[in-house]
């Protein structure tokens, strides 16, 4: 691919998410570029952060993390630029879900243009790997870009957590509280819910029962990036939505890795900053997103 091409790409890339009218959401008027220092939220050094699991306090290094998941329309572009083997190899396998559209064309959810800035999923680490390195090189291909020298990669699970608490080292949620719903009742993320259980009452053979009827969910489905209020670092989605990658070992034994953060087909319960769970394969309800490195202003 010649230098011009992937300019061009990538042009497309940032005019898209620049412009389109998807992006519009109430607390922010567009979602910015990637090559856009507005995109990324700078994380500070040393923040201090209760660990989940070990219940210990640690530091971090200043870093950036992105303020959205990876889009279909970015990872797409990406798949672009590939030739050959190499774009069959990561060509992901759309999963045969509810996902996205309700009850028809289920299987168009990477491809079709209503869904080019929902979050990507079907990917495995290696898959997000190669996006954040040709990412990379993309970058260094831009005239007027913020930093002279950065690196894309995926977070570790102490950057992703760091992150997810806003500099708030109690919190259980990303958005600080310990509830998923604000007092009017508007849930603060997306996540697998149920209304009210249905409760039957009857009786039978002169003993009072109660048939507890569970009923479908109300909403099964990925969500536009940004559909949700950002936390204190400005970050969109770190609770639901769709889980996300880390380059963290899920135990230090095996082959796994940990995602965080939930998704729309998990309960509130995966949305807790702390929880973890274990990532093996790609699936429906897990995508990524990158933090960057300045090795140069």
């Amino acid at each position: 691919m010649t230098l011009n091409t992937k300019l061009a790409s990538f042009s497309i890339l940032v005019l898209f998410l620049a412009t389109s009218a998807q992006a519009q959401i109430k607390k922010a008027s567009k979602i910015p570029a990637v090559a856009d220092k507005d995109y990324w939220a700078y994380i500070p050094e040393a923040s201090q952060v209760k660990d989940g699991t070990k219940g210990t306090t640690v530091s971090n290094d200043a870093f950036y993390m992105a303020k959205f998941e990876v889009t279909n329309a970015m990872y797409n572009e990406f798949l672009m630029s590939l030739t050959g083997s190499e774009k069959q190899e990561r060509m992901r396998k759309v999963s045969q879900t509810q996902l996205a559209f309700q009850n028809t064309e289920r299987t168009a959810y990477g491809e079709h243009p209503g869904f080019a800035n929902f979050p990507v999923v079907d990917v495995s680490l290696a898959d997000a790997q190669a996006f954040a390195a040709w990412l990379t090189k993309i970058y260094h291909t831009i005239e007027k870009r913020p930093f002279k020298r950065v690196k894309f990669s995926l977070p570790n699970e102490q950057q992703w957590t760091v992150a997810a608490k806003g500099g708030q080292n109690t919190a259980v949620f990303p958005w600080g509280g310990p509830y998923l719903r604000n007092a009017k009742g508007q849930a603060l993320c997306n996540y697998l819910r149920y209304p009210e259980t249905a409760i039957v009452n009857y009786l039978d053979e002169e003993e009072y029962k109660v048939d507890v009827q569970q009923i479908a969910p109300e909403m099964a489905n990925a969500a536009r990036i940004a559909s949700y209020p950002a936390n204190n670092y400005g970050i969109y989605d770190m609770a639901g939505n769709v889980s996300e990658l880390t380059t963290t070992n899920f135990i230090e034994s095996r082959e796994d890795i940990t995602a965080k953060g939930g998704s729309f087909a998990q309960t509130g319960y995966w949305a807790q900053i702390s929880t973890r769970q274990a990532f093996t394969k790609p699936n429906f309800y897990t995508g990524f997103r990158l933090v960057m490195e300045v090795i140069e202003e």
